[in-house]
């Protein structure tokens, strides 16, 4: 899921949706839905000079990193607009695929007093590890844009967004000040605990602001508990 996450929406002025299922039996599925403003791709490919047609994500290179990790059984990804990508991905062991050092580093799944809790914890300690889980991200957006998540200075939000302001211009500055990501896990019990999001019946869901996400000035606590 993390991989997903954040290699989809993480250096983009995006908004979009993930859609997470887990299942009694350890596994999970996964559908996300990313999609950018015609007018900030348009400035992302001027950045890393792209052709205007070329798609801004690399569909395989999203699947091929999802696939090589341990308790992915399947995953394809797709574009079906330049600027816009889609992703399912089957995971038959949501344990497994955790305890990747990378994806623990930031991730916890633990069981404490008949409970599973799954901890995501965002903060610039973790950049290198975040910058890692990039797949299908040109790189030479990374450099142009510097997150201060990922490592890119140590920036507060007013002053990101300025230097954003000044790369890709004033005009698309309104459709990312709007952007965000919108998080749904739906779970195989009764929800006992939460924090830095809401709980709606058996389903976990939080809204993050993208700037906050790139910025990470405050580091991003979400957790939630389910029997």
């Amino acid at each position: 899921m993390a991989a997903a996450l954040l290699g989809a929406f993480a250096l983009s002025s995006c908004s979009g949706r993930f859609d997470a299922r887990f299942d009694a039996g350890g596994g999970a599925t996964l559908d996300a839905k990313v999609a950018l403003p015609s007018l900030v791709g348009a400035k992302l490919r001027a950045l890393s000079g792209l052709d205007a047609s070329t798609p801004i994500f690399d569909p395989k290179a999203v699947s091929k990193a999802l696939l090589v990790r341990k308790g992915v059984s399947s995953a394809a990804a797709s574009c079906p607009t330049p600027d816009s990508l889609s992703l399912s991905a089957e995971i038959s062991d949501l344990g497994a695929l955790l305890a990747s050092p990378d994806l623990a580093s930031f991730i916890q799944l633990d069981d404490k007093a008949g409970a599973k809790r799954m901890t995501i914890a965002l903060s610039r300690d973790h950049g290198q590890d975040i910058l890692a889980l990039l797949p299908g991200i040109d790189p030479g957006l990374v450099e142009a844009l510097s997150p201060p998540a990922l490592g890119g200075g140590d920036y507060t939000k007013a002053e990101y967004r300025d230097a954003l302001q000044t790369i890709l211009g004033t005009k698309a500055m309104p459709a990312f000040d709007a952007a965000s990501i919108d998080l749904s896990v739906s779970l195989p019990g009764a929800i006992v605990s939460s924090s830095g999001g809401r709980v709606e019946g058996s389903t976990w869901k939080a809204t993050i602001p993208l700037l906050d996400l790139l910025v990470l000035e405050k580091p991003i606590v979400l957790t939630f508990s389910w029997r």
